[in-house]
């Protein structure tokens, strides 16, 4: 099994901070909280490797997964989260830069254009990224600590259905699963009664 793991909640989630590579907050209590409740279940998948972006918040994810299973982790590059450029820092209250921002994830995704955010990365600049991270999912037993904006996209370009880009952005503390058998990514959330699939986010490789 493969998984994509968002990190837990984040200093900047609460601020609704617009956050990439300048900013490097750390996790919230809850944040910390969200990720030790994973522990359990990553035990019965015999994990045989965690990597992670360099990000703060990411590695504090990794080291409470490799602390809890028993597995060490490593960090690449290659998962930092998309550089939005000048849209970072600012406020994700600010509807028309919130309106930009999805507007480029929707050219992305849906459009497949090669746009750019402004004094940041281009969608031919991710999508090399993207390919290095199919290959580290591509041996043993992975999981790969990231962020939101990135996995959407990843999840978006290999086909998980959606009716709102929104709907792509994994949770804080939020997986996604490969399964070898059916040859599915599907997205997974959280309640009360633990870990279950969407099934209207699945998409076929």
């Amino acid at each position: 099994m493969k998984y994509i793991q968002r990190h837990g909640e984040s200093e900047t989630n609460i601020s609704r901070t617009f956050t990439c590579r300048l900013l490097d907050p750390g996790l919230t209590e809850l944040g910390r909280r969200q990720i030790k409740d994973l522990v359990p279940f990553y035990k019965t998948k015999g994990i045989t490797q965690i990597i992670s972006s360099p990000s703060k918040r990411a590695v504090e994810s990794a080291q409470i997964l490799s602390e809890g299973i028993g597995v060490e982790f490593r960090t690449n590059d290659c998962l930092l989260e998309v550089n939005i450029g000048m849209l970072e820092g600012k406020s994700e209250q600010d509807n028309d830069l919130l309106a930009q921002f999805y507007s480029i994830m929707n050219d992305w995704i849906i459009d497949s254009k090669n746009t750019r955010f402004p004094g940041g990365e281009s969608f031919e600049e991710v999508k090399s990224r993207l390919k290095s991270i199919k290959s580290l999912l591509s041996c043993g037993n992975t999981v790969v600590v990231g962020h939101s904006a990135l996995f959407a996209i990843l999840l978006g370009t290999i086909g998980v259905a959606f009716n709102r880009i929104e709907e792509l952005f994994l949770p804080r503390g939020g997986m996604a699963k490969y399964n070898q058998q059916s040859g599915t990514w599907r997205i997974e959330t959280i309640s009360n009664h633990g870990l279950h699939a969407d099934a209207h986010k699945t998409a076929r490789l």
